[in-house]
């Protein structure tokens, strides 16, 4: 992500919204808060009901009939729970691994577990099809963002009346959803964790004693990203002002870098004070002479 992308979601954030045009028209998407998705998620639950009405399965029953058919079974399951468990297993031993180069290979092992995972899940998505949890979510997205979208900044003038998003065309809508969803992936943790250490955060923030000075308002009516920036914002500036050693240049400026830094060197203090000799020497097997020096051990 370079900076400048970086600037320009650091300032929907804070403002609560992100411009957005389409077909030539300029659109304001406002963030939402946890009260904002409650409300959609009473739509998802109407809309699950109303799914279920007319006949759709839910997930459970669609998987019951896929077993009957012998489309997909226990096999199939075998083979998911147990890329799932190995997955689940790499991150365990990672939480309690402390030496770089041993958490940089966990790391590269939990990418590739992540994508065989994905591949048998999305294999199994395309055998299930619809249902009514699928259903309620594609109908609740539509309202979440009938919901988002606003004429102007203050995001009190709605883009649509109800009438007239129901009344849209299907290429009008899908072009909006599209526009829609390539905006709001920018808002994916990953990036969220990059503006969050940013310089451009982490600066002013500094400066305040608390959210509520930096966003003036209680976190109780924050957006989702705005809660998400303090709550990642703070725990990178705990790790950078508290910690009794200091981060790499490239470890400091990189979110997923300084985690397992962080991690790693809390995991590696509990290894010193169960197992260094009376002048705080230990010895670690596996280590390399860069990664002692990395953990700030003897």
């Amino acid at each position: 992500m370079e900076k400048e992308d970086i600037i320009e979601l650091y300032v929907d954030i804070v403002n609560g919204f992100s411009p957005l045009v389409v077909d030539n028209n300029a659109l304001f998407i406002k963030h939402f808060s946890s009260f904002e998705d409650g409300f959609i998620s009473k739509i998802y639950k109407q809309k699950y009901n109303d799914a279920v009405k007319k006949g759709l399965l839910n997930n459970k029953d669609k998987l019951a009939v896929l077993f009957d058919k012998k489309i997909w079974g226990d096999a199939e399951e075998l083979e998911l729970t147990q890329a799932e468990f190995y997955l689940s297993s790499l991150k365990k031993s990672k939480s309690s691994a402390f030496i770089p180069s041993q958490i940089k290979s966990i790391n590269e092992q939990i990418v590739e577990a992540e994508l065989n995972v994905n591949i048998v899940l999305s294999k199994k998505d395309g055998f299930v099809g619809l249902t009514a949890e699928k259903y309620a979510n594609q109908q609740s997205n539509n309202y979440y963002i009938y919901y988002s979208l606003f004429k102007d900044k203050e995001t009190t003038v709605p883009a649509f009346s109800l009438g007239e998003f129901n009344d849209l065309d299907n290429k009008r809508l899908n072009n909006i959803i599209d526009y829609f969803n390539r905006k709001i992936r920018q808002f994916e943790e990953s990036n969220l964790k990059r503006v969050a250490l940013s310089s451009q955060f982490q600066n002013p923030y500094s400066l305040c004693n608390s959210a509520y000075e930096f966003l003036g308002k209680p976190l109780s009516r924050v957006s989702y990203y705005q809660n998400s920036l303090i709550s990642y914002g703070h725990f990178y500036r705990s790790i950078l002002r508290e910690s009794e050693h200091t981060p790499p240049e490239d470890v400091a400026n990189d979110p997923f870098k300084l985690e397992d830094w962080y991690n790693g060197l809390q995991n590696t203090e509990k290894l010193m004070n169960k197992y260094a000799d009376k002048e705080g020497n230990v010895g670690i097997f596996g280590a390399t002479q860069q990664d002692i020096i990395d953990m700030g051990t003897k």
